[in-house]
């Protein structure tokens, strides 16, 4: 007999309260009181349907509960459905699966076999056979589970039977049957998700890379939220040596939810990562040198690629990041007497075990001793801070309108004297260098300033460059300021690592370097200062450059030169 569904029960209620209504109407010739009476019954009749059917309301609060994400509220009213004895069987099983995708193991098997099956019609009865061989694998019988999912396929051709069973036959090894069954679903549910990672997965374990790579690079283009996807096409590109495609992905992997029913951990992902950065470190330490090099107008080598240690806290955190960049292979390190952590890069620099003489070390003039005319004391004061007896680069910080002309003298002192091997500026817009032209001797190496694609600075950067002086980036990366946005969130850029296969901070480093540009990014990340340095094995093209040179806004996220606010 067929069932009569709610919607038609709700409006023979409504047909039958209006009769009722009606009659009392006609009855006592009263409007008012022939509608309140019906509202009376119907409400009585409501809450008479609803204490009856209170398993079906806490399942139907459940159900919808947890389309909206809130497990707690659902997971409360399945458990209120489910104490009562008018439960229906359904909603037991469709509790225990829900109990056991949560990982409440043992609760999953209580509740499984309070279902009275024989209650069940064919569609329940096949959902009671899945969760129940769900359960079972969980409790450790892979293989019986296993046999119990291809019954049910036999039964039925569905879609969540074909997707559980390929990953079961990936879990027990059974990757030939994986590629072959998972196969035959994507041409059955080509909309499948979960098909596509099966599928991929059991190729990645063939050694079939190729068709891997790209079933799994479909899925990423789609956002999905299986942290597989991202671990297993992470695995593809450290086999293939590409570390910072891997270290991308091996982090998008960890920001996302591991299931109970997954057989990925987040120790497998966080110990891939080590794998990946130590073969970062071995290819960066045993081929003949990753360290490009521009030459200062002095005649001496600047390496390209620097560590800064700006906003670095002092302690072991820059003492850290410091030997961390020299031992992946930076051998430039920039600091600042108003960074504060001077004497923690240099006990860094002593213990990296990396020979002084092989480190480029930069330097500043804080612009309170500018002010003061006390450079050549606050140069001997940073020395004893770091512990070395000559820095390669002494830069002034920023161009106080008081003293600048006089620190520059005194740094030309330094310089003739061979104290320091090369001097230059920081901040200084066109007009600072020229001022410095009338009345020095000496140009600057180099001059440090803001540039990012977002403010790319370009007209002084090509002042410089015609002028000899070696531009240093600071903040390369961006930043973030209100209303401005941020760069390494910016679309262009992310369309661009896609294409290059590299994170968005490589993309952009790399711009720097084909603009002739030196970087500093900072970073107290092992991860991310090694993916900084591997920035010289692609090229932008020309068409990328200008993309990314477009990106300029023309305004500034730090401080102008020419309002120094401090």
């Amino acid at each position: 007999m067929k069932k009569t569904n709610g919607q038609t029960i709700f409006w023979i209620v409504i047909f039958g309260l209006t009769i009722v209504g009606y009659g009392i109407n006609i009855a006592t010739g009263n409007l008012f009181l022939g509608i309140m009476a019906s509202s009376i019954i119907g409400i009585i009749v409501f809450g008479a349907w609803l204490y009856t059917n209170r398993a079906s309301y806490y399942a139907y609060v459940a159900n919808v509960a947890f389309e909206k994400g809130d497990q707690e509220t659902a997971m409360l009213n399945y458990k209120k459905a489910t104490d009562l004895e008018s439960c229906g069987s359904l909603v037991k099983v469709v509790y225990a699966y829900r109990l056991l995708t949560s990982g409440q193991l043992a609760e999953a098997g209580a509740m499984i076999s309070q279902v009275d099956t024989n209650s069940l019609n064919d569609n329940e009865r096949y959902n009671y056979d899945a969760t129940n061989a769900l359960i079972i694998w969980k409790k450790g019988d892979l293989k019986g589970s296993i046999s119990m999912y291809k019954n049910l396929l036999e039964r039925k051709k569905s879609e969540l039977v074909y997707e559980t069973l390929g990953f079961l036959l990936i879990c027990n090894y059974e990757y030939d049957e994986a590629v072959e069954l998972s196969a035959e679903a994507a041409e059955q549910f080509p909309n499948s998700d979960v098909i596509k990672e099966n599928l991929a997965t059991a190729y990645f374990y063939t050694f079939e890379d190729k068709k891997a790579r790209k079933l799994f690079k479909q899925l990423i283009d789609k956002s999905v939220n299986f942290p597989e996807t991202y671990y297993y096409y992470a695995r593809i590109a450290f086999e293939d040596e590409k570390y910072s495609l891997a270290l991308k992905y091996l982090n998008i992997a960890l920001d996302k939810k591991i299931t109970y029913l997954s057989i990925l951990t987040k120790n497998d992902i966080e110990s891939l990562i080590k794998e990946v950065e130590n073969g970062m470190i071995e290819k960066n330490t045993t081929k003949e040198s990753n360290v490009m090099e521009f030459t200062l107008n002095t005649g001496a080598k600047i390496p390209v690629i620097g560590l800064g240690v700006f906003l670095s806290e002092k302690g072991e955190e820059t003492v850290e990041s410091v030997k961390t960049a020299l031992k992946v292979g930076y051998r430039h390190i920039d600091t600042a007497y108003s960074y504060k952590n001077e004497e923690e890069v240099g006990v860094g620099i002593k213990e990296s075990g990396v020979n002084r003489e092989d480190i480029f070390i930069t330097t500043k003039l804080s612009i309170g001793d500018v002010r003061k005319h006390r450079a050549i004391e606050a140069y001997d004061e940073s020395l004893v801070n770091l512990g070395v007896d000559t820095v390669d680069l002494y830069l002034i910080h920023w161009p106080a309108v008081e003293g600048f002309k006089e620190a520059w003298l005194d740094l030309e002192k330094l310089y003739n004297d061979k104290k320091v091997r090369a001097i230059g500026v920081s901040n200084f817009n066109i007009h600072h260098l020229e001022t410095i032209a009338e009345i020095g001797t000496v140009t600057p190496a180099v001059n440090q300033f803001e540039s990012h694609p977002y403010f790319n600075n370009q007209e002084l950067v090509d002042y410089c460059h015609k002028k000899g002086i070696v531009v240093t980036a600071y903040s390369p990366l961006g930043g973030q300021k209100k209303g401005k946005g941020v760069v390494l969130a910016d679309p262009t850029l992310a369309e661009l690592a896609e294409k290059y296969e590299r994170s968005v901070a490589q993309i952009i480093l790399r711009w720097h370097l084909q603009r002739g540009v030196v970087v500093i990014p900072k970073s107290k990340s092992e991860a991310r200062i090694i993916e900084n340095f591997n920035i010289t094995d692609f090229e932008l093209s020309d068409e990328d450059m200008d993309k990314i040179n477009s990106l300029d806004t023309g305004e500034r996220m730090g401080s102008d030169p020419d309002n120094i606010p401090f």
